[in-house]
């Protein structure tokens, strides 16, 4: 059934009139993140969620890249260090935890190959990392998806 499945991928999107009234290109490729950042040194600081509009997954490629799916999943999670108002105003590690809250129609999967290096000696030199990625044929981003479209997800997985 066609009509359930695209509407599962745009699960999420409570008012559909909305959703039309959008362009082509986010209609098709845009995507929503949650975004969930919590501060590990200070287990007082309540946690600081965002939403925002997505139109690509990066995988960022490094030495211990091999699979698609887990360079998603690593860019999916990441630490930023930023000040900190209930630590007195010091410097703080966050985690900042995504999950896709609505899956665009088309999935785009960006392979970030390029990285910036420096020397000690001289100025940096953007290299091109030449490490072999292997990616699925069918991407089941099941995994990456908030709890609330993983649940309205699984009835269509289990009937494809």
């Amino acid at each position: 059934n066609v009509t359930a499945v695209d509407g599962a991928r745009f699960a999420g999107d409570g008012d559909a009139a909305a959703h039309a009234r959008r362009g082509a290109v986010r209609q098709l490729f845009g995507g929503e993140q949650r975004a969930v950042m919590r501060n590990t040194e200070v287990a007082d600081e309540a946690p600081r969620e965002t939403s925002e509009e997505f139109f690509k997954l990066r995988v960022n490629i490094t030495k211990d890249t091999s699979f698609m799916t887990r360079g998603i999943a690593a860019g999916l999670v990441e630490q930023l260090e930023l000040n900190s108002d209930a630590a007195g105003g010091r410097s703080c590690v966050y985690e900042r935890t995504t999950r896709i809250a609505r899956l665009p129609f088309y999935l785009t999967v960006q392979f970030v190959r390029f990285q910036w290096r420096s020397r000690k000696d001289k100025e940096g030199v953007k290299c091109k990392v030449t490490r072999p990625v292997e990616f699925p044929l069918v991407l089941d981003a099941l995994e990456f998806c908030t709890d609330e479209l993983a649940a309205r997800l699984k009835p269509v997985r289990a009937a494809l």
